[in-house]
């Protein structure tokens, strides 16, 4: 049984969370374009932002 090699994200990946999503299109097309994951986007949203309640890929 192999095991999955986990990667981080990196900051230009972040930056394109960061844009699409406050362009409001859909995690899971913001996946395709960050080539990760949709479940790595929506914890990458949840776990880094700011108080005001939005994303910022500095937070990160």
């Amino acid at each position: 049984m192999t095991m999955k090699e986990y990667k981080h994200l990196n900051l230009v990946q972040r930056s394109v969370i960061s844009a699409l999503k406050a362009s409001g299109i859909k995690q899971k097309d913001i996946a395709l374009y960050a080539e990760c994951n949709p479940s790595t986007v929506s914890r990458e949203l949840s776990r880094n932002k700011t108080k005001t309640g939005k994303y910022s890929p500095k937070v990160a």
